[in-house]
């Protein structure tokens, strides 16, 4: 668990997904805007999903629920996948970019609506990208790269 606190003097916890944050994280996605939702697909937005990932995590991927301290609706979740997909690779090798994918995680943030444009997903991110860094992560890409609009 990470406690951070964010420029207007609220109290974040960052803390790794687990089977007790299923139902959090589906009404976190519930709850976003159908434009957050279109920027932020690495995975299912099903109840059923959500609760196998929890129940059976995968290795490759580390998973963060963020909250402000004592409420329960997620601010946000961040997923980071070790390693690059097959056509990440190739998309950087094509631009004559060479990454070594122990090395590299692909990175997928999802702030909800009203928590967008205060800071807060800047503050987690430095968070876990020393985080990161301790493990032996040099580079990190970002899921689905960026999108012009």
């Amino acid at each position: 668990m990470i406690r951070l606190r964010d420029k207007e003097g609220r109290n974040i916890i960052v803390s790794p997904f687990g089977a007790a944050d299923v139902v959090s994280l589906y009404l976190f996605y519930q709850l976003l805007s159908p434009a957050s939702r279109s920027r932020f697909a690495p995975h299912s937005f099903q109840y059923a999903a959500l609760q196998e990932m929890g129940e059976s995590p995968d290795p490759a991927y580390l998973r963060f629920v963020v909250r402000e301290e004592g409420a329960d609706p997620l601010i946000a979740y961040f997923i980071f996948y070790r390693g690059l997909f097959e056509w990440e690779q190739k998309r950087f090798i094509s631009h004559g970019v060479q990454l070594l994918p122990s090395a590299t995680c692909t990175f997928a943030p999802a702030l909800s609506d009203r928590w967008q444009g205060r800071g807060v997903g800047k503050l987690v991110y430095h968070a876990l990208e020393a985080l990161l860094q301790d493990s032996g992560i040099t580079h990190m890409v970002l899921w689905g790269g960026v999108q012009a609009d």
